[in-house]
């Protein structure tokens, strides 16, 4: 089921102890992974790897552990609302399987926000940053601070730590837009016009390596 990302010895359950998340927080990150599983081991074991890579970042670049940890487990949660149609696609996308697809981080903000308002507004910008390609197109600007929290530095690590997860992964699925581009690393400064330093950075300090 793709690549296996080092962490979370203790599991799931382990690393939100751990970290200190309430109960009703554990329940609730717990239950939504375990619909994930249930429903599409793929998004199951995307959203855990990006979990443990928003955990790799948060603690080489000073990242509160809880905010990225929860917003990598979460993200793609939206997508169990998907048709499962789309959902169970591999390829051959048209263009009404990439609108329902689309829909996605809006399903996950309105699943998240009454428990973790913060993580909703950084999952829900995931697929920012990425110029013409950004979706959803009526998110207000990311760079000043959100229900008064400056979320922009776990924006940026969401999107690209989604990215070099899907784009690496076993199980890639997408629409062949970057299928010119040689290397991860330049692929991932192609698609990411704005966040060539950020890309930079995370391979300078070795939380990317492919």
């Amino acid at each position: 089921m793709g690549r296996q990302i080092s962490g979370f010895n203790g599991g799931l359950m382990g690393i939100l102890n751990e970290l200190g998340f309430s109960t009703r927080e554990k329940s609730f990150i717990y239950d939504e992974m375990q619909e994930e599983r249930e429903t599409d081991l793929k998004t199951y074991m995307h959203s855990m790897n990006v979990g443990k890579i928003m955990l790799n970042i948060a603690e080489t670049f000073g990242l509160d552990k809880k905010i990225a940890i929860a917003s990598g487990l979460l993200h793609d949660n939206g997508k169990m609302d998907i048709s499962r149609d789309v959902l169970y696609k591999s390829d051959n996308f048209n263009k009404d399987d990439w609108y329902e697809m689309h829909k996605h981080p809006g399903y996950s903000y309105n699943r998240i926000r009454k428990t973790l308002p913060i993580i909703a507004e950084i999952a829900v910008r995931h697929h920012s940053e990425q110029g013409l390609k950004s979706y959803p197109k009526n998110l207000s600007d990311s760079s000043g601070k959100v229900l008064g929290f400056a979320i922009s530095p776990y924006v940026t690590a969401i999107v690209l730590a989604d990215f070099y997860e899907a784009i690496t992964s076993e199980n890639r699925t997408g629409d062949g837009r970057y299928d010119h581009v040689t290397g991860i690393k330049e692929c991932m400064k192609f698609s990411h016009p704005k966040l060539k330093q950020e890309v930079n950075k995370l391979y300078e300090n070795r939380v990317f390596a492919a």
